[in-house]
């Protein structure tokens, strides 16, 4: 007789505590229908009793029986449903009106903080602490040398030619502060090396360059050994920021710190 007489709903409106307070009202409804309809099979249960006096079931009392029964069944497994799932909704409104209109919500998180900028050697993020003049010169020198503009130190002895020390400058693949007192400027692209002044009325001027797209040179060939118009040897990240790049006098340049990009 109850069958139909509810039907479950899905509540997704624009008032999310709103569609659950519904949400928990129809699971109430659900709840008092199974009671209902496990009352009225128990008392369809009595009635096919009072149909057999002599205590043998009549084909009316049997029909009675059995429809009762599975009003019954269905009646408790929909009180059942009912009362749990207005267990879950209740709670979850309860969480909803005290935090923000959504289910399960919880404390809005704290924004991601920017990592910290990088300092000392190796791959930077962002212009290390303490830097920025330099990192402002070598971004200024780049903008000269994409206009062609470029100026050398009297004491230049560069080996990759004025075509290539343009295209480093203007676009490296990263720029380092050497780690002696002069802090000189070096701009990498691929194994290739521009070392430029970075202080006074010299800043900007190129001192030397090398890489494998270069003559070796007369240091570089009794340094690695080779002819000097053999290639140049490679210049890498790791060789710049760790101080393993050999000179002439037998030592290794001191470690740069990367400051760009």
């Amino acid at each position: 007789m109850f069958m139909g007489l509810y039907q479950q709903r899905d509540y997704h409106p624009k008032h999310p505590i709103a569609g659950k307070a519904g949400e928990v009202a129809g699971n109430v409804v659900t709840t008092v229908q199974g009671g209902l309809e496990f009352i009225a099979g128990a008392g369809g249960e009595g009635l096919s009793v009072a149909m057999t006096p002599t205590g043998v079931l009549t084909p009316a009392a049997l029909l009675t029986a059995a429809a009762s029964a599975g009003l019954m069944t269905h009646g408790g497994k929909l009180a059942y449903s009912g009362a749990s799932n207005t267990g879950q909704s209740s709670a979850e409104l309860w969480q909803m009106i005290q935090g923000e209109g959504k289910p399960g919500s919880s404390k809005p998180s704290k924004p991601k903080e920017k990592p910290p900028k990088a300092e000392g050697t190796g791959k930077a993020e962002g212009e290390p602490k303490g830097f920025e003049k330099q990192a402002k010169s070598a971004s200024d020198i780049s903008g000269k040398a994409k206009d062609g503009k470029i100026k050398y130190a009297s004491n230049y002895h560069g080996r990759l030619g004025k075509e290539k020390e343009l295209e480093i400058l203007s676009k490296p693949d990263a720029v380092y502060v050497s780690g002696n007192n002069s802090q000189n400027l070096i701009y990498r692209k691929g194994d290739n090396v521009v070392i430029v002044e970075s202080k006074g009325s010299s800043k900007g001027n190129v001192i030397t360059s090398y890489g494998p797209d270069g003559a070796r040179g007369e240091s570089g060939a009794a340094i690695f050994g080779g002819k000097p118009t053999d290639p140049g040897m490679p210049v890498t990240h790791d060789s710049i920021v760790k101080g393993t790049i050999p000179t002439p006098s037998g030592g290794t340049m001191p470690p740069a710190t990367q400051i760009m990009p």
